[in-house]
């Protein structure tokens, strides 16, 4: 179909009879509905109902055959069929329910360390980040410099399911040297020998992605320890 037009975040399609091509396909409204729940639940991961209904404006009630649809109804069907899994507030897809009761058994080693870009759709619900991991996350991309508090690129760390802390990173493209300037950790984080093996891991992992030939590790506190490690290519 062609694009007609965009409102309230929502891409508006031109006339069946303006299509190009000869077949035309309709997707049922709970077909679609379905996919954007899913879709949602595998970017931001277990929630409650109404982020889930909120990330994608799914929240709005719709029609099928005249009737209008309650979403929120809709969800509570699928609990009860088993498409959905509850956990006290928090819904989620059967998958995630799973790993989620594996986790206890896992050792710490087993875990990995990320560096999040501040668009990941884990960052998306500040609400979500707060009651889920008492992580205080705020872009400070777009805020004067002298009011930031963490820096201009401030990447999230996220190791296991807890996130530790965060970074403010820097790429000098001239001299193709990756910066960290500034690192902050959370009170509640204490680093293991596991811990700092992953960090290199993605350390080296990042600076490959952007073809960077230099690494400034900044104020990191086992900075002696990290070098050792990225000198061993690890990852």
């Amino acid at each position: 179909m062609l694009v007609k037009r965009a409102k309230d975040f929502k891409t508006k399609f031109d006339l069946t009879e303006r299509v190009i091509g000869d077949k035309i396909e309709y997707v049922h409204a709970m077909d679609r509905f379905w996919f954007f729940i899913r879709s949602t639940l595998n970017a931001v991961g277990i929630s409650p109902v109404h982020r889930v209904l909120h990330y994608k404006y799914n929240h709005r009630k719709f029609k099928i055959d005249g009737e209008n649809i309650n979403p929120r109804n809709i969800l509570k069907e699928w609990i009860k069929d088993g498409r959905l899994q509850q956990i006290d507030k928090y819904v989620g897809l059967k998958e995630q329910v799973e790993n989620l009761d594996d986790l206890p058994s896992k050792d710490s080693d087993e875990f990995n360390v990320f560096l999040l870009s501040p668009f990941d759709n884990s960052l998306w619900s500040r609400e979500a980040l707060l009651e889920q991991y008492n992580f205080e996350y705020k872009m400070e991309i777009y805020i004067p410099r002298l009011k930031r508090k963490y820096g201009y690129y401030v990447m999230p760390i996220l190791y296991g399911t807890e996130f530790v802390g965060r970074v403010d990173v820097r790429y000098d493209r001239k001299i193709r040297t990756m910066n960290f300037i500034n690192w902050y950790w959370e009170e509640k984080f204490h680093k293991n020998k596991y811990f700092i093996e992953k960090l290199a891991i993605t350390i080296n992992r990042f600076i490959r992605f952007h073809n960077a030939d230099n690494i400034e590790l900044g104020n990191v506190r086992f900075k002696n320890q990290l070098i050792t490690l990225l000198e061993c290519n690890l990852g």
